[in-house]
Formats: C-alpha cells, sequence, structure tokens
C-alpha cells in the first residue's frame, strides 16, 4: 500500500492520545492542518506520529475524513514497539503527513517508464481501444493495440520525455539522535551520484553545529572548504570555518520546533571531481538561517559518513536518501 495524495508542510496535534484514529485538534507550530494544507475526502496519506521526546513512533497510511477532520491509522508499516500495531500515545503526538518509501517507490517506476494502468488498484476494466501517445522527442509514435487488463506499459527510450530525466530516490537509512554527539552511517553510499539529507527536528543547545565527516577510503578529517551565510533576525554574516567536516545544520533550543531543512552531497561516486555540498535548513529556536555551500578536497569516492556535534548533544532525525 502506498499514498493516493501528497500535501507540503502539513503537521497537526490530535485531540487525544491512545491508539484511535487521529481527529485534528490544532496545526503543530510551522506547520498546516490538513484542511489547511488542502487535504481532499477519502484520500490516502502517509503520516508519522511520534511523542515529543521522540519515544513513542509509528509510521503508517490511512484515508482523511473532512467531515470529522480525521485521519485514520489503517495500515501501520512500522513503530516503535517493532510491530504493525496502533502505538498507545500516552500523551496527544505530533502528526505528520509525509512520504514514505513505498509511495517513493511507486514514483520511481513512473521516473523509470514503468506505468502500470490500473483503476482504484483493480487494472483497467475495459483494456480494448486505449490510445496511449507519446509526443515527445523524434521517436514520437502512437500505441493504439488492444491490451489486458494488468498489462504493464513500458518506454523503449527512444523518446525525449523529460518526465523520464528525473532521478530516482532511494531511501537507504533513517537516523535517531537520541542525545548523541556523533551517529555514523551504516549504509554504503556507493552507487549513486548524490546523497540526500533530510534533517528532521533536530534540537540541541543553542549554537551547537551539526556537522559531517565523509568516508572516502578513511574517514575524512582534513580538506574540507566551507562558505556559509547565517542570518539571524535580519543581521547576515559569513563563516568559512570549520575545515575539519561540512557544517549541515545549527541547532535550535526550542523542544517542539527545532531545526529542520535538507542538505546534498554531490559527486558521490566519482574519482576524478571534487565533492560540493548544500545545505539550507532553519533553527527555529534561536531565529537561525543557514545556508552553506561547502566542498572537500578530495577525487576519491565516498561511501559513507559520521554526524558529530560541535559540543554537547543533539535529537533528532536524519533520513539519508541516494539519488542516481
Amino acid at each position: 500500500m502506498s499514498a493516493g495524495g501528497f500535501i507540503d508542510a502539513c503537521g497537526f496535534i490530535p485531540a487525544s492520545s491512545g491508539t484511535g484514529s487521529f481527529v485534528v485538534s490544532t496545526n503543530v507550530v510551522g506547520y498546516q492542518t490538513p484542511a489547511g494544507a488542502g487535504a481532499v475526502n477519502a484520500v490516502v496519506y502517509s503520516y508519522r506520529a511520534e511523542s515529543a521526546d521522540k519515544s513513542q513512533w509509528e509510521e503508517g497510511f490511512g484515508a482523511y475524513t473532512t467531515s470529522g477532520t480525521t485521519l485514520a491509522r489503517t495500515t501501520i508499516t512500522a513503530n516503535s514497539l517493532g510491530t504493525t500495531a496502533a502505538v498507545s500515545f500516552s500523551a496527544a503526538p505530533n502528526v505528520f503527513i509525509t512520504a514514505m518509501s513505498a509511495d517513493l517507490e511507486n514514483a520511481s517506476l513512473l521516473s523509470s517508464g514503468l506505468v502500470s494502468p490500473t483503476v482504484g488498484g483493480t487494472g483497467v476494466s475495459n483494456p480494448t481501444a486505449h490510445t496511449i501517445p507519446i509526443n515527445e522527442g523524434s521517436g514520437a509514435q502512437a500505441n493504439t493495440g488492444v491490451g489486458t487488463a494488468g498489462q504493464v506499459v513500458t518506454s523503449n527510450g527512444a523518446g525525449n520525455d523529460p518526465s523520464f530525466q528525473n532521478p530516482t530516490r532511494t531511501l537507504l537509512e533513517t537516523l535517531t539522535f537520541s542525545a548523541s554527539s556523533s551517529v555514523a552511517s551504516t549504509v554504503s553510499w556507493a552507487g549513486f551520484d548524490t546523497i540526500e539529507f533530510v534533517m528532521e527536528n533536530l534540537i540541541g543547545s543553542a549554537g551547537v553545529n551539526l556537522q559531517l565527516q565523509l568516508f572516502a577510503g578513511s574517514l575524512q578529517t582534513t580538506n574540507y572548504s566551507n562558505y556559509n551565510l547565517f542570518s539571524n533576525g535580519g543581521t547576515v554574516s559569513t563563516n568559512s570555518s570549520p575545515t575539519t567536516a561540512l557544517l549541515m545544520s545549527v541547532a535550535g533550543t526550542n523542544a517542539n520546533l527545532g531545526c529542520s531543512g535538507t542538505a546534498r552531497l554531490y559527486n558521490v561516486g566519482s574519482t576524478t571531481l571534487f565533492k560540493s555540498f548544500t545545505s539550507h535548513s532553519m533553527a527555529v529556536g534561536i531565529g537561525v538561517l543557514l545556508t552553506a555551500g561547502n566542498c572537500i578536497n578530495t577525487t576519491a569516492a565516498v561511501t559513507g559518513g559520521t554526524f558529530a556535534t560541535s559540543a554537547g548533544t543533539v535529537t533528532g532525525l536524519i533520513k539519508i536518501y541516494g539519488l542516481k
């Protein structure tokens, strides 16, 4: 199962705890309610629910009902119990509508040219007389043949449809920081052109930086070049350090918000090019916006990395995706 729709920046707090459906009470600060984000009645959405301290969490799929502003917990794919049962939250959790790996797998089928012609998940009810035009590029053609319910339509690659040029995005790992000063990635980044990092609610002391050291044959502790732009209350400043790691984010102090954002590492598998790095994050608790354009001066292929704080500890999540 996967989501039937997607909405942006949606996070809410339900009216109650326990194992029941999530009835929307209010939005998480900085996010929209499902109604505010444009959720559609009866459409299935992916969600992640988590307690404030992250000790209780749940991921799954459920249909949204507009009349009761309710998100069902129909299919649970993972939780803090290690089961597929609904978590009995001790307090009303934060619930975020987001994309899951199953959604990304369906998206990868589209980007690779594999499309399942289904209606409501049951297959085309009348497979005859379906015309599928391919009008992009010099290989334009039309398929007017008779199909069979459940068949998969594939592209031979002769066309030049730009929709097929989007990279395949694969979730490699989710790293959990639980008052941690250092967390290493445990999966290989080999075979990907770009690695994307999605930071969710990183919480630490004010001014604590989260940094990334890359593994390229060995752990790289030198030769990093950082050019970082900080904005705080309208004041903009630049910073060219550190030289021992890449600067990913500045942790916030607000227990409900923290620091969130995205970063990307490019030329990951290249053995001839330096590795470039960009990061964009917002530490809401201390009001710091960080935009970073950095690199490491090594041509060795990168296969992993270690995240560490400049001082103290941090809690939160980083999801690592491979793009190619």
